[in-house]
This record gives structure tokens, sequence and C-alpha cells, in this order.
């Protein structure tokens, strides 16, 4: 079967949001690229991830690759369709007994040695943001850059403007 290029420098096996992610770049920056996708855009994993573009701490990598991956999601979120429902919602980390306020300071410090913008919540300020929880909480940590997004709709934008840069997209 013949395809619009006689071989690729790229081949990319799924189009969930990862998929979508690589092809992207890789013909973005002019590699002839195929896209393998058995089912539909955005199917599988994509479809059932709630979307949190959120920081996480658990090791210095993911630290990184994580505020990283945040950092290009605020770049990218001017171009994105309304169907992507890219919306800065923030996190708030939520701490049961003091011992979890402890970590929701570490976090805090942690956080801000990277540059990332948080607030240690107390009981009743946690309360204020969410009425609902229950009032025995001890607080919480506010990271507002954290954000949402629809995974499914993000994928298929990343694949088309993929294919505009010249990827070609293979179904079945």
């Amino acid at each position: 079967m013949k395809q619009e290029h006689d071989s690729f420098d790229a081949v990319v096996i799924g189009a969930g949001i990862v998929g979508a992610a690589c092809a992207d770049v890789l013909a973005g920056n002019g590699l002839h690229v195929a896209i393998v996708e058995e089912k539909c855009i955005g199917a599988g994993a994509t479809g059932a991830g709630m979307g949190h573009i959120v920081v996480m701490d658990d090791s210095p990598a993911q630290l990184a690759l994580t505020r990283y991956s945040q950092l290009l999601w605020e770049q990218l979120k001017s171009e994105l369709p309304d169907s992507v429902e890219y919306e800065e919602t923030g996190t708030i980390w939520i701490a049961a007994d003091e011992e979890e306020m402890e970590e929701v300071f570490r976090k805090r410090d942690v956080y801000a040695t990277c540059g990332i913008q948080s607030k240690v919540l107390g009981r009743t300020a946690l309360l204020v943001k969410e009425p609902e929880l229950r009032t025995s909480l001890a607080g919480g940590l506010l990271v507002a850059s954290d954000s949402i997004l629809y995974p499914p709709t993000a994928a298929k934008f990343l694949v088309d403007r993929a294919c505009a840069a010249g990827a070609v997209l293979l179904h079945g």
C-alpha cells in the first residue's frame, strides 16, 4: 500500500495523547511521520484519562518532567480550540491531619524552589474554597497553575496539527 511518502522518518503507533504529541513535534520538525491508529483518535487510555495537568514531586525527575509538560501546555493554550476545554482550575492537595499538613508545607517549599506558586490553606480557608468538604480536615495546599483539559480532543488537535505539517494518519 503506497502512501504519500515512499518511506517515513518515524512511525508513531497510536494516536492517543502521547502518540499525538510525539507526531506533532516530529512533523513540526520536518520529519516524514506516519501515525498508525487502529480505532479513533484519543481512544483507549487517553479517552479514560481525566486530563489533569499537574506538577508531581515524588522524585526530582518527575518534578522536572511534569513541570516542563505543564509549561508546554501553558504555551499551547492560546492555540487550543474550545473543544479541548483547557481550564486553569488549580488543585488543592488536602491534608486530613497535622501530619499531612507537614507534607503540605514540604510540598509548598519544593514548589517554591521551582518557581511554582502555591498557597497553604488552613482549615477555615480550605472550607471557604471547598465548602462541601468535611470540617475536620486540617487544611491543604492550593496550586493555582494546575489545569485540566479533555484528552481526546487535545489528541485530535495535536494529530490535526501534525497532519497539517505533513504527517500521514493511517487508520485500521
